[in-house]
């Protein structure tokens, strides 16, 4: 006679095959369900990813992971796992490790698979890459700037001086400046940036930021970060200069500033190494001002051995938009790389892109919309290549360059869109160099672009047109300046002819910042406590469980490669990028 207890489970043992389960003879080591067949595990630095083929009769899978081979304490315990794949993240590098898993059914725990092993050997651990900011990109994309030095701050609008901007950049060592005041600062003088290793933080500015203007701003120093400051130089003075440039240096990276009203170059940098300009607004040069050749109105000069120009709006130039090249003759050029792209150029009068002598340059979905001073027979052009024939002593002389042209949008220009080469440079060479041949235009052309280790998100030129002007230049708080020059470029309109009345002085290729309105006003905010002086404040490091009442600006408790001040300066524009 049977006892109740064996047939209550051959009862249920027959209803469960009843309703189609898979049911296995019991072996010894336990087990009903099948096994977990094909285990699979792929190993990248400290993150591990199992899959397997799941058996339709299983409701699940249980795993536990163990280091090396004893599971007397699991290091991980699952719930019931329904797919077949798993992934595990953060193990300890270079550490052996088993995996356990088994098939269940979750009506009744007690019918499994049983067991199936795995080991494995987790990497070492990966390097992420620390860039100067989330969001750099381009060649200067990893320099650090000021990082681990002392936070400087600019309490007033001075030109010089205790708590001004050009005392803080005079000094010397790594430094972030950071600022307690929004404003103009009117300088008396030229300010060059002469000691390195600082970054410049201009999005820490209480209200609606600050803006340099009178004199020209200089780079002339090595690993410089450069964020959320307008360069808005002037006639005033009637000093010959662009608002913003540097060349010869290397490790440099501007990023979301606005640059106007020059009297030379807006934003020219060339001959520097490792060097990008991002998120930037590059318009309104002056045309007749104070230039001592006379009519200038000019965008910028870019060039460089590893170079990046992207996500810029050049606007309301007549000619060098931009102008390409190197310290006119030299060597340079012969091994340098220029990578322009996804900017927006608008409004070019007389000339849009032009030079490039014995240049190596990328320019790639780049969008170009001609405006109402734009002229007829430029209205279609990308660039208009040159080579060097002022001296046949120059290491270029008598040189074209190589030049990758593609995706690029001419608005209203369909050819030039079918074919960026053939309908927008190929025809645009200047006439003293006559028709060239089809060797000589096979040798300028590039078939593939030159390399840039993928350090640009790049968006095609439709797409970037509305991301620049969206994003671009001194952004966290745009001024009256900026927000007028991209409702220009939106509308397809100008806001003022120049005031000297020379004809080519108009349709928004203006002679004097006044033709606009001059400097917006820029007003202050509220400056946040900081009780310790360390550039975060009180209640951002409360907020995020560091002591308001200890300096530690240089600690890395938020982040493995960026110092807590850096973490809370990039928190306050993560979404510009």
């Amino acid at each position: 006679m049977m006892k109740l207890s064996t047939v209550l489970l051959l009862t249920t043992v027959s209803m469960y095959a009843a309703c189609s389960k898979s049911i296995v003879q019991q072996p010894d080591n336990g087990g009903v369900l099948a096994d977990p067949s094909n285990l699979n595990v792929q190993v990248e630095g400290t993150k591990a990813n199992f899959s397997w083929t799941k058996d339709p009769m299983a409701d699940g899978y249980f795993l536990q992971l163990a280091e090396g081979t004893s599971f007397g304490k699991a290091a991980y315990s699952s719930d019931t796992i329904q797919n077949e794949q798993y992934a595990f993240a953060d193990l300890k590098p270079k550490t052996d490790y088993t995996l356990r898993i088994r098939a269940i059914d979750q009506d009744n725990p007690a019918f499994t698979s049983r067991s199936i092993y795995k080991s494995f050997q987790t990497g070492a651990v990966a390097v992420e890459p620390i860039y100067a900011f989330p969001g750099a990109e381009g060649f200067a994309r990893q320099v650090t700037g000021g990082r681990g030095g002392r936070v400087i701050k600019v309490i007033n609008l001075n030109d010089a001086g205790p708590g001004s901007l050009r005392e803080a950049l005079d000094q010397t060592g790594a430094r972030i400046i950071v600022f307690e005041v929004s404003g103009n600062i009117v300088l008396k003088s030229n300010l060059d940036i002469k000691n390195g290793d600082v970054t410049i933080a201009g999005q820490s500015a209480p209200g609606d930021g600050i803006c340099l203007q009178d004199y020209p701003v200089s780079i002339k120093a090595d690993n410089i970060v450069v964020r959320f400051l307008r360069f808005r130089m002037g006639d005033r003075k009637q000093v010959e200069g662009d608002a913003i440039g540097g060349f010869e240096r290397k490790n440099i990276l501007v990023d979301h500033c606005s640059m106007s009203w020059s009297t030379d170059e807006c934003a020219s940098f060339y001959n520097n190494d490792n060097f990008t300009m991002q998120w930037c607004i590059v318009a309104e040069s002056l045309r007749l001002s104070a230039h001592a050749k006379g009519a200038h109105g000019y965008g910028a000069i870019w060039g460089g051995k590893k170079a990046t120009f992207h996500h810029n709006l050049v606007a309301h130039h007549d000619s060098r938009n931009p102008r390409l090249g190197e310290r006119e003759g030299s060597a340079y050029a012969l091994t340098d790389l220029v990578d322009i792209r996804n900017n927006v150029f608008y409004n070019w009068a007389s000339n849009s892109g032009y030079g490039g002598e014995a240049m190596h340059v990328n320019i790639v979905n780049n969008y170009y919309k001609p405006g109402p001073a734009t002229r007829s027979g430029v209205r279609g052009r990308i660039v208009s290549i040159d080579k060097y024939l002022k001296n046949e002593a120059s290491p270029i002389y008598n040189k074209w360059g190589e030049f990758y042209v593609q995706g690029n949008f001419i608005e209203g220009n369909v050819l030039a869109n079918s074919d960026n080469w053939t309908n927008a440079v190929a025809n645009q060479f200047n006439a003293k160099y006559g028709i060239l041949d089809a060797a000589t235009l096979s040798a300028i052309q590039l078939t593939a672009a030159l390399p840039i280790e993928d350090n640009v998100k790049t968006e095609s030129a439709e797409q970037a047109y509305h991301t620049v002007l969206e994003k671009v230049g001194a952004s966290l708080v745009r001024d009256d300046a900026d927000i007028r020059i991209i409702n220009t470029v939106k509308n397809g309109n100008f806001t003022a002819n120049g005031s000297s009345g020379d004809e080519r002085s108009r349709n928004g290729i203006i002679d004097s910042q006044d033709d606009v309105g001059g400097w917006p006003q820029l007003k202050q905010g509220t400056v946040l406590k900081d009780s310790d002086g360390d550039g975060m404040p009180d209640a951002w490091e409360t907020a995020n469980k560091l002591d308001p009442n200890k300096p530690n600006a240089n600690d890395r408790d938020l982040s493995p490669g960026y110092d807590n001040v850096e973490v809370y300066l990039n928190s306050l524009v993560k979404h510009l990028y």
